[in-house]
């Protein structure tokens, strides 16, 4: 472990003393939030952080930079890392930080701490994916040790990481980054974010996603998904009463509680199915998510940045866009 970092296991209290650290900066430490706070980690997660369980009881204290990361390296070829830093927030920009000695020294430390971890072999995936460039990356992650996957990475935190040639080079894009995504953001404690106010359509009814239902799921995205971890997800259909045995739109809330493979199969599109699915399972299923507080209540969402009707179906949920973020294949051998 890197002389800054230190690795903790994720008993209650250890979890506790960061959610306590984390909760001031929301909406901008939110992934890590419901990571930790989600009901469902495997024997191999840790988090490593640069600051103490018991420096983080006590925020206000604090004065140094820091950086905390849930780290599983057996969900692979899924998300294996989120973070969240003291950097991460309203005002942060790449260039008020890009120069930020501490900074760059973090996030290398970060990267060689998840190196020297115990690497555990990935449970079997369990379902094949698709036949799609996706399944291509999917493949290959599998095959390469040494690439771990981050999930909602604040673009701020992303620069950093590729200005230290950190990144994979098989799906850099645009400035030399992975496709972008917006983080939308909602806060549920506002009355207007109700199901009185996104119902369905008449003729239309929610019900259980069941099990054998996730290969329909896994047919319709790019993004390849394992019955593993969608057995763990709160998750919600759509059914047409004419048919109750296929459902006609879905939802998941992800293992960092944001709204995941949400999708309305196409003759249904256009009747606000979308925003009451999401609705919906944000009011019955967050839930999961333990510790959460009435003044805490925000869920989100990543929408790839060209995705015109997701982002549209977020902005009339009455969301916002927090930030930019990405989710990077960082090759750990490149700090060694």
């Amino acid at each position: 472990m890197s002389s800054s970092m230190q690795e903790y296991k994720l008993d209650q209290e250890t979890v506790t003393s960061f959610l306590t650290l984390l909760k001031p900066n929301l909406p901008y430490t939110l992934s890590l939030s419901r990571r930790l706070q989600f009901q469902h980690s495997s024997p191999a997660a840790r988090i490593v952080s640069s600051i103490s369980p018991t420096a983080a009881l006590r925020p206000q204290d604090i004065t140094k930079q820091w950086i905390i990361a849930y780290v599983d390296r057996s969900r692979r070829p899924e998300t294996e890392i989120f973070l969240a830093s003291s950097w991460e927030n309203n005002e942060s920009t790449y260039e008020t930080i890009k120069d930020d000695k501490v900074i760059k020294s973090l996030v290398t430390d970060l990267v060689v701490a998840v190196a020297d971890l115990s690497y555990q072999q990935s449970e079997a995936a369990d379902s094949s994916p698709q036949t799609t460039s996706a399944s291509n990356i999917y493949t290959a992650h599998l095959s390469s040790p040494s690439v771990v996957l981050f999930g909602a990475v604040h673009r701020t935190t992303a620069c950093v990481i590729r200005d230290l040639d950190l990144l994979s080079s098989d799906t850099i894009e645009k400035d030399g980054l992975p496709e972008a995504y917006h983080r939308w953001v909602f806060p549920l404690h506002d009355a207007r974010i109700s199901s009185d106010r996104f119902m369905l359509a008449n003729g239309l009814v929610y019900g259980e996603l069941r099990e054998q239902d996730f290969g329909t799921v896994r047919a319709r995205t790019s993004i390849p998904r394992q019955d593993r971890t969608l057995r763990t997800l709160a998750r919600i259909a759509v059914y047409d009463r004419t048919n109750e045995d296929v459902p006609v739109a879905w939802a998941f809330l992800g293992v960092d509680g944001s709204l995941s493979t949400l999708h309305v199969e196409e003759k249904y599109r256009g009747k606000g199915v979308a925003r009451a699915v999401a609705v919906r399972l944000w009011e019955k299923e967050l839930k999961v998510f333990t510790g959460m507080e009435s003044g805490e209540k925000w869920a989100s969402a990543d929408v790839a940045t060209y995705n015109r009707e997701s982002n549209a179906v977020c902005k009339g949920l009455g969301g916002e866009v927090a930030y930019i973020d990405y989710w990077l294949r960082v090759d750990v051998n490149k700090v060694h």
